[in-house]
């Protein structure tokens, strides 16, 4: 007489359903939460150019002009003592870089500030009438670009 065996368990096409339906999950989890730093570097960007270009407007009021581009693109501390109450740390790339002259942005150089008329010094070359901050934003199709409030009219 053969012996019954009491069944126990689960069998393999079971398990193996499980294990796959645990791996699409998880899949779909990475897939969700992996951009996350990166939407919060874009985020901590845009935040960044939002406060500097408030502080511009603040410069241009007590100035009647903005920074020249070297003043925007020095040292950070530099950079950042020009306006009350903004940080280093908003003028300044996860890599520790402050603003680049002109609109071109990368991964490595996360800010730009461009003055225009191109060329202006607040001296002999003219002032600076108008500026464009641009940030690099990694999980966007296109860069954060914020125009001065002033603008001069073009006849």
């Amino acid at each position: 007489m053969l012996k019954q065996y009491k069944k126990d368990g689960f069998t393999i096409v079971e398990l193996l359903v499980v294990i796959v339906i645990i791996g699409i999950l998880a899949a779909l989890a990475l897939n969700t939460f992996g951009s996350a730093p990166a939407r919060a570097r874009d985020v901590n960007r845009q935040t960044d150019v939002d406060s500097v270009a408030t502080q511009l407007e603040a410069y241009y009021v007590d100035n009647n002009s903005y920074p020249t581009e070297t003043e925007m693109t020095t040292d950070p501390a530099t950079t950042a003592s020009q306006f009350e109450g903004i940080s280093e740390d908003a003028v300044t790339d996860e890599d520790g870089d402050t603003f680049v002259a002109g609109t071109t942005v990368t991964n490595d150089t996360e800010y730009a500030y461009d003055a225009l008329p191109s060329g202006c010094d607040n001296g002999a070359a003219g002032d600076c009438e108008e500026f464009v901050l641009t940030a690099f934003q990694e999980e966007a199709a296109t860069d954060v670009t914020i125009e001065s409030l002033n603008k001069v009219p073009t006849p």
